[in-house]
């Protein structure tokens, strides 16, 4: 029930998701500058096609983004849930890093306040998260990362289409579309269109609830003799994209 799925985005207060992850409000008052969007389907740092949840463009769906967790439990309750439900709560620790970890953890509180009530199951990363979760073979509720591919449109075709990775099973007709348009849309607006629509549309669904880990902003520190340490890509980065730019003086 799409309810279910509204309610639990509305449980979750993603300012303090993101304060308790990226420690926003102590940079700010070192005076660093960084930024704090919300999460959408399209992740914030793919800025071209990516659709800010608090913005005006993102349409009645917006209502499911903002905390409050009190409509959330009139969701619930109109779904057949007036006193909430147990679920296993899943996800992989101390692969991602800590911020990873406390927005996890943090989600547990979220969702047991609107009465949903939570065994958590934290997952051996190679031997279950990885093939059986992230493989769409679990019951209840996941939380994980999804893969920051190069292009966006890899967002869509894992997430909604017969890609055999599509973490929840989803078969909206109308996303297998959005994906399938962008895809030969060789216009570069009428393309950042067709993913705007998407994430309008999705906001209505929530087939995935997105959320906070990996939304603010992180540094990585490298020893001075380390050279074209700057260089970064979209992609993972890493050994095939970044390692061989660098070298030691």
């Amino acid at each position: 029930d799409e309810r279910v799925r509204q309610a639990i985005s509305m449980s979750l207060n993603r300012d303090d998701l993101t304060e308790l992850g990226y420690n926003i409000k102590k940079l700010k008052a070192a005076g660093v500058d960084v930024q704090a969007p919300w999460s959408n389907i399209i992740r914030p740092f793919d800025s071209l096609f990516w659709l800010d949840p608090q913005g005006k463009d993102i349409g009645d769906g917006g209502k499911f983004f903002k905390y409050d967790p009190a409509e959330a439990k009139k969701l619930l309750s109109a779904a057949g849930y007036p006193n909430g439900f147990e679920a296993t709560y899943q996800y992989t620790a101390n692969r991602y890093g800590k911020d990873f970890n406390d927005i996890a953890e943090a989600h547990v509180q979220f969702m047991n306040q609107i009465g949903i009530k939570t065994t958590t199951d934290v997952q051996d990363y190679s031997s279950k998260y990885i093939t059986q979760t992230f493989a769409g073979n679990f019951k209840g509720i996941a939380f994980g990362y999804q893969t920051p591919f190069p292009d966006p449109g890899g967002n869509l075709f894992r997430m909604f289409t017969d890609d055999p990775l599509n973490h929840g099973r989803i078969k909206d007709p109308k996303m297998i579309k959005y994906a399938a348009d962008q895809a030969v849309e060789l216009n570069a607006e009428k393309r950042r269109a067709i993913f705007y629509e998407a994430q309008k549309y999705h906001a209505t669904k929530m087939y995935y609830v997105p959320t906070q880990a990996g939304a603010g902003t992180v540094w990585t520190g490298f020893q001075g003799n380390l050279k074209g340490a700057e260089y970064r890509t979209k992609g993972y980065g890493g050994a095939t994209e970044s390692t061989v730019f660098r070298w030691k003086a």
